[in-house]
């Protein structure tokens, strides 16, 4: 038997290689498939101190405030958390990056007709974009598609032969 439908616990599955980035008292944004467009604010509560080995997942509870009683136990729900204003990434669609070996590649728009090879680390791998953490600077122009085929061009200059 449910006793308090006013305060709800929200469950999320975080990746191994996310988890540095919950923190205890942190705000999501929980939203559910019945209310489209709407956002209910949960705060995290618990970090599991055991990784899932098959799903290679830690556990997560949230405490989200339902005095409404709006949202109900057993729905699916998606949470974003936002990231600190400190933890800047660029956010770029996946067609703009390559791989070459162990690193992760994208190319720079020098000019109309030169481009650069540029080193970049990929922190996350979203269905079709990647998280850059290092590598890029505001404003750069980046090849969004193509990058295989530009790679093939005689026109590309590469990090380690161009001197700044």
């Amino acid at each position: 038997m449910v006793s308090d439908l006013k305060h709800l616990t929200v469950l999320m599955e975080v990746f191994e290689v996310n988890i540095g980035k919950i923190k205890l008292g942190q705000q999501v944004a929980v939203s559910v498939p019945a209310y489209p467009g709407e956002t209910f604010p949960a705060t995290v509560q618990y970090i599991g101190q055991v990784l899932d080995e098959t799903t290679r997942t830690v556990q997560v509870r949230c405490k989200l405030d339902n005095s409404d009683g709006r949202l109900m136990p057993g729905m699916y729900a998606t949470i974003n958390v936002e990231s600190t204003t400190d933890d800047k990434a660029f956010v770029i669609p996946l067609t703009a990056v390559f791989t070459e070996g162990d690193a992760d590649y994208v190319f720079i728009a020098l000019d109309d007709n030169r481009y650069r090879q540029r080193r970049v680390d990929i922190g996350l791998r979203l269905k079709d974009r990647a998280v850059v953490t290092q590598g890029l600077d505001a404003n750069e122009q980046l090849v969004t598609e193509g990058a295989l085929m530009l790679r093939a061009e005689e026109e590309v200059e590469t990090e380690s032969t161009h001197q700044p």
